[in-house]
């Protein structure tokens, strides 16, 4: 038999010929399938970095709000007012103070410390309302009472018990209208024109001293001589002859002009028919060139008793303040004079507050004809985070009585006023 090649066929053509196709096909379909696999990839890759994404922007949130609530945390929002006018338009402000001093004081014989209420600036709360009105005016009341337990103004060293006598005084019961303009009428129980007239100061130690002093650290003291007899008592003889103070009156207020306002009261009518007490006053306050002033004059008549005076005070950019005051009463042919000075000083040493220093004299005289001179020195520091003064102060009155020889009468005491 002759050589026979056999030939297997696959769709019609040669097993080679099919194998050659399917290998060329392969080579071409090869490319094709590595790009759907980097597509898949980058796919899954690309659903990755977006789910990365959120969780990042998710931790950023929570960072923010961490931080959020910290300076909550550190800068508390401020509480929501807990007193309110009743009328929907009158706004009202309540205020106080409470300023409590250990006294020690001592009339040469004897002496004792006491738990006292300052007299200098006393315990008091109050209450201020206020509305606008048209035409550019506004109203406004004040009510302020105050309460001192055992008063410095009246220890004393022969007994006498003031604790458990308390009660509360008027200060002020006033109510007011003012504009701009016009000036300040004010009516009712308040501060005179002349009220203040001997103390003008700018040391920044007059919660505890200054040409009041006489009249709220020890005033009840006796001055007593070698024998033990008692005489005049301290606010005898070292009275400040501060004006008509705070009565039921009918003040006006000019408007300030350079510094400058002017201001007078009147007081009710007498009980024989004649016109009630009144006073007028010029006072100045202003800044000039870095140097501040505060100054007042003042005259005033109650009947035949009439007074006269002013007080000045200068502080400098260094701190250093220099105060003066003289006032002089005459009823009939008695009179009366004070005489007194001031030097202080201001330093920034302590972060919490100011510091304030001072030294005061006295020079005093009666209607009866005694005198005396006195000093004080005193220290006042500042705590503003408080809102409080701690203070301390040592003063001496020595007393010229007529047909006596009297020991000095000392005070020093330590304290502090706190304001709200």
């Amino acid at each position: 038999m002759g050589f026979v090649r056999n030939r297997c066929r696959f769709g019609g053509k040669s097993l080679a010929a099919a194998l050659l196709g399917t290998t060329f096909l392969v080579g071409l379909a090869g490319p094709a399938l590595a790009d759907s696999h980097l597509e898949s990839e980058n796919a899954e890759l690309r659903s990755k970095v977006e789910d990365l994404m959120q969780e990042v922007q998710i931790l950023k949130n929570m960072v923010v709000e961490q931080g959020n609530k910290m300076a909550d945390m550190a800068e508390p929002a401020a509480p929501a007012k807990m007193v309110k006018s009743g009328k929907d338009k009158v706004s009202l402000k309540v205020y106080g103070q409470v300023n409590r001093m250990l006294l020690l004081a001592s009339d040469g014989n004897d002496s004792r410390l006491f738990n006292a209420d300052n007299d200098m600036s006393s315990t008091r709360v109050g209450f201020k309302g206020k509305a606008k009105m048209d035409g550019g005016w506004s109203a406004g009341t004040t009510v302020e009472v105050q309460m001192e337990s055992n008063s410095s103004s009246k220890v004393n060293l022969q007994g006498d018990v003031n604790s458990g006598k308390e009660t509360f005084t008027e200060r002020k019961l006033e109510l007011w209208v003012k504009s701009k303009a016009a000036g300040k009428f004010s009516i009712g129980q308040g501060s005179t024109a002349s009220d203040g007239v001997a103390e003008a100061d700018l040391s920044g130690t007059g919660v505890i001293s200054g040409s009041g002093s006489g009249g709220a650290l020890g005033a009840d003291v006796r001055f007593v001589d070698s024998d033990g007899n008692t005489h005049s008592k301290v606010d005898g003889i070292f009275d400040n002859l501060d004006g008509h103070s705070r009565k039921d009156r009918l003040r006006y207020d000019s408007p300030s002009i350079g510094g400058f306002q002017l201001s007078t009261s009147l007081q009710s009518d007498k009980d024989d028919g004649d016109s009630g007490p009144w006073d007028m006053a010029v006072r100045y306050g202003r800044d000039l060139g870095g140097f501040e002033v505060e100054a007042i004059a003042a005259q005033w008549t109650n009947g035949d008793d009439t007074g006269m005076g002013g007080s000045a005070s200068v502080l400098a950019p260094s701190g250093t303040s220099f105060t003066v005051a003289y006032t002089t009463e005459e009823d009939g042919d008695d009179s009366a004079r004070m005489t007194y000075a001031k030097l202080g000083q201001k330093l920034d040493i302590n972060p919490a507050g100011s510091t304030a220093l001072s030294i005061g004299f006295m020079d005093a005289e009666n209607a009866a004809g005694d005198s005396g001179s006195a000093i004080d020195v005193a220290v006042v520091q500042k705590v503003k985070s408080l809102g409080a003064e701690f203070y301390g102060v040592y003063g001496m009155y020595e007393a010229d009585i007529a047909g006596a020889a009297t020991n000095d009468v000392t005070v020093a005491g330590v304290g502090a006023r706190i304001k709200f």
